[in-house]
């Protein structure tokens, strides 16, 4: 966090965070709590480091009303609006009220604090002496480097983003973190507060960890999944008040470094229909949905867990391509139906079936959110396989390939296009015809992640 002057009452700070997106395992689609935003089965997920939203907070004197926007777009405050259109923040048209609460919350501590009571002038000053921040207004700023509103999380990475970020501007302690979480549709800024008093994000599975997650996944629910690093479950819970219901690291990404993920995207156009509208839908209409969660869930989430255990990545594969498969066989049962995937998805379905089916094994596994985009997860040994297919399957362009060699783990295959020109004539794949217009854009990462503060 930096600080442009140390006067209270001249006071600018700013932060800047980075967070991931996440991708699920195993689906998390549909609640059993709207208000809370309860799940209805548990999830697991990686975040995958090289998508991410970048976001900046900034408060001082000079800054007269919050404001925010979203890549380039100013997002109108003034229309509260939770399921708005406005991409990774489906409820950022609320963001003036989260941050009157915080400031009420704080402003109420330092007055009470050596017995000081509203009417004592002095509470006032030590409060802005103190906490000059919550008195100011803010402005936010956010990028993504990734569609939003397409099936790649951006709400998740969205929020996770503000959440840390204000976590780093703003002091509370536990038991005002605990009462704007009641607050509900004010939570998704609670899971950063934390990190202020830890002064980071905690031991990896902590406690800590897992106390601040549940309390921050009431804005998106997804995003509690982002602010964790390594593979992490999501707990739905029974209770009614959603006490149980938590995030908590099953494995650090170390555990499994050889894991990567490749982003594939087939189009840059909103969906139709938001997951939040889609979800409700099949709640209400698919009786798939809750045979899933009984039924099929709990056994491929033990499944999964002791796949990721002992690093076996074709169970891994297995339950991912079986868990994207039932999340859009629920849609498609969900009255109206819900089709997110597009012509092109298929494609990619069909060159990963035949890819393994030529490897004799499964080496890489699909799986589609609410959305046409795909994420496939690989073995690093296998990278170079997966884009020489690509390459003569999809007709991956050249552009792509020079845009990969300037990401992180792009930069461990400097001579991927070359490699996989040359790989190609030994992928032929039975079933899977050559196609153009396939990819418009694509991203190759590590995964397991966590958001950083860059600024």
């Amino acid at each position: 966090m930096t600080s442009d002057s140390t006067s209270a009452s001249n006071t600018t700070q700013q932060v800047t965070v980075i967070a991931p997106i996440n991708i699920a395992l195993i689906k998390y689609w549909g609640k059993r709590d709207e208000d809370l935003v309860l799940p209805l089965n548990d999830s697991v997920s990686l975040n995958v480091d090289d998508l991410y939203a970048k976001t900046r907070i900034r408060t001082g004197a000079s800054i007269h009303e919050d404001s925010v926007a979203v890549n380039g777009r100013a997002v109108d405050l003034s229309k509260p609006n939770r399921f708005s259109s406005d991409g990774i923040y489906e409820v950022i048209s609320e963001f003036v009220q989260s941050l009157k609460e915080v400031r009420r919350i704080s402003r109420k501590r330092l007055m009470n604090d050596d017995g000081d009571t509203q009417e004592n002038p002095a509470c006032f000053q030590k409060f802005e002496a103190s906490f000059p921040t919550v008195l100011l207004q803010a402005t936010v700023v956010s990028e993504t480097n990734f569609p939003v509103e397409a099936g790649l999380a951006s709400s998740a990475a969205g929020f996770a983003a503000v959440a840390f970020a204000l976590g780093h501007l703003y002091k509370l302690k536990n038991d005002e973190i605990i009462r704007i979480a009641r607050l509900g549709k004010w939570c998704w800024i609670v899971v950063g507060v934390e990190t202020s008093l830890s002064g980071g994000m905690g031991g990896v599975g902590s406690k800590q960890d897992t106390m601040m997650t549940s309390c921050g996944f009431l804005g998106s629910g997804s995003a509690c999944r982002s602010m964790l690093g390594g593979f992490v479950h999501w707990k739905a819970g029974t209770r009614v008040d959603g006490s149980d219901c938590c995030c908590e690291v099953v494995a650090p990404a170390e555990h499994w470094s050889t894991l990567c993920a490749i982003i594939v995207v087939t189009s840059r156009d909103s969906k139709h229909t938001s997951s939040t509208d889609g979800m409700r839908r099949s709640v209400q209409t698919s009786q798939l949905l809750s045979f899933r969660a009984k039924e099929v869930v709990p056994g491929r989430v033990s499944r999964l867990l002791k796949a990721i255990a002992s690093k076996d990545f074709e169970q891994l594969a297995t339950i991912t391509m079986s868990e994207s498969n039932q999340l859009h066989a629920i849609c498609m049962d969900t009255m109206p139906p819900l089709k997110y995937m597009n012509g092109n998805s298929w494609r990619l379905v069909r060159l990963v079936e035949a890819l393994n089916a030529h490897s004799g094994c499964k080496r890489v596994a699909y799986t589609f959110d609410a959305g046409p985009n795909c994420c496939l997860f690989v073995e690093t040994h296998f990278v170079p396989t997966v884009f020489a297919a690509l390459l003569r399957y999809c007709h991956l362009p050249t552009a792509l390939f020079d845009k990969l060699g300037a990401s992180s783990a792009g930069r461990e295959w400097p001579q991927l296009r070359e490699t996989a020109e040359n790989l190609q004539k030994n992928v032929t794949l039975n079933g899977v015809e050559p196609a153009e217009n396939v990819v418009h854009d694509i991203f190759l990462s590590h995964v397991g992640g966590q958001p950083t503060v860059v600024l």
